[in-house]
């Protein structure tokens, strides 16, 4: 916790996005060699000398201190410290999972490729990405679609089946309004046997679309107070996940 309260102060102080690991910080993946991370640490030592007595200085300080005790010494080093962002990264997916999971009473192929995506970006090696994603959809005792399925014996879907569905699809492309207005049809069709699905559905639009109010309010601070990189990194930030969103 306090490695990533200081990485996300570094990113605010620079107006740049916050590394999620300690190892994007030093501009390497999960897999660098320990030669790679050795290097990178000690140029980074060199440019923080540089810096003037600040707070950037000493944030900057404090995390070098972190990457000395935690991906410096090895290997082990970093895969234990990987396996500890893990954990971060399971409690981030895990209501993800559960919405996806709820909808479909499996994770399907496209939810676990987007869900594996988010594990990526969250700083994981591909197999500890994948790893997080099967453990979470395991707690909650569901299927995991490996492949797109066969097409299965059909059956009449339930009314509120489909525009839910099709909510869950509107938010991977980064469509959080489309996907409102989806799920208020659904709630609108749900009876006693879907409340819970749609619920679920409705809880991961309304954190969507209130992290776009969000970066909303810093795009504008931040094109206020002529803060160009950081505005421009929120307004990405906000085409890719809410792109529908009025503003």
């Amino acid at each position: 916790r306090q490695v990533r309260a200081l990485l996300d102060e570094f990113g605010r102080l620079t107006g740049d996005p916050a590394p999620p690991t300690l190892l994007a910080l030093l501009g390497v993946g999960p897999d660098a060699s320990a030669e790679q991370v050795r290097a990178l640490a000690a140029a980074w030592r060199a440019r923080a000398r540089e810096l003037p007595p600040e707070r950037l200085r000493a944030v900057v300080d404090e995390l070098l201190v972190h990457v000395a005790e935690l991906v410096e010494p090895g290997r082990e080093a970093v895969d234990a410290y990987l396996d500890a962002v893990a954990a971060d990264v399971a409690d981030h997916l895990r209501p993800h999972v559960r919405a996806a999971v709820l909808v479909e009473d499996r994770l399907v192929a496209e939810d676990r490729q987007h869900l594996v995506g988010e594990a990526l970006e969250l700083g994981l090696d591909r197999s500890r990405a994948a790893a997080v994603v099967a453990a979470l959809a395991e707690e909650l005792g569901a299927q995991v679609e490996a492949a797109p399925p066969a097409p299965a014996p059909s059956r009449q879907p339930r009314a509120w089946e489909e525009p839910l569905k099709a909510a869950r699809a509107a938010l991977r492309a980064g469509r959080p309004a489309e996907a409102q207005r989806l799920v208020r049809a659904a709630e609108q069709q749900a009876g006693t046997d879907g409340v819970t699905q749609v619920r679920a559905v409705a809880d991961e639009v309304t954190a969507v679309l209130d992290g776009a109010a969000a970066r909303w309010r810093g795009a504008v601070s931040a094109r206020e107070a002529r803060r160009w990189s950081e505005a421009v990194e929120l307004l990405e930030q906000l085409q890719a996940s809410a792109a529908d969103v009025p503003g």
